[in-house]
């Protein structure tokens, strides 16, 4: 796997005056923990993170044979730093959100996600916002791939089929066509209708 993004969490808390507000935690100088494991021929892997005083992110990669996704985010981190976390009330102990059921950076085919323009964003239960932006991720590599990311597959692309614009371009030309008929039928009987001269 090759992965390269900027992320940050939007973490609302209550601080010791009762004010609601949100800290603003952002992944900086990341490290890939030594636990992580590849496994040539899974379809599953977990992407794990550390950053910024023991705090971590696991990213759960699924692989489905067309396709491949983050279906599953964690989050472990203290709200011990003041900048952040500003009056946080005491202890700090750590805590974690789980983000479910995504699908984040799908790619299809032999391709990388590439989302350098578009940001993406995804909340838990808990309110907390996790987001994206500069992302380029090559998940499930074959053992032969060259070392740098194989063809790109762009964020727009994704989402939409080309189906769509396809669809879309026929109800556009079926509507004018129905006008138009509808409009030669309509000049044509209010000719018929019209009085004849003597």
């Amino acid at each position: 796997m090759i992965a390269t993004f900027a992320a940050q969490f939007n973490i609302p808390y209550n601080q010791t005056n009762k004010q609601s507000v949100t800290g603003y935690l952002n992944v900086e100088n990341g490290e890939v923990d030594p636990s992580t494991k590849c496994d040539w021929n899974a379809t599953s892997i977990d992407l794990k993170i550390n950053f910024d005083n023991n705090d971590n992110m696991v990213l759960s990669f699924k692989d489905d044979g067309t396709k491949r996704w983050v279906h599953q985010l964690v989050l472990t981190y203290t709200p011990s730093n003041s900048t952040i976390f500003p009056g946080h009330p005491a202890p700090t102990v750590p805590k974690t959100e789980t983000f479910t059921n995504l699908t984040l950076f799908i790619a299809t085919g032999e391709k990388a996600y590439y989302c350098i323009a578009g940001e993406q964003a995804v909340s838990d239960t808990d309110s907390v916002t996790a987001k994206f932006g500069n992302v380029i991720v090559d998940a499930f590599r074959p053992q032969t791939a060259p070392v740098d990311y194989r063809e790109r597959q762009d964020c727009a692309n994704t989402d939409v089929s080309d189906l769509v614009p396809i669809a879309v371009g026929i109800a556009l030309l079926s509507l004018v066509v129905i006008v138009l008929i509808a409009y030669f039928i309509g000049r044509r009987r209010s000719r018929r209708l019209a009085y004849q001269s003597v």
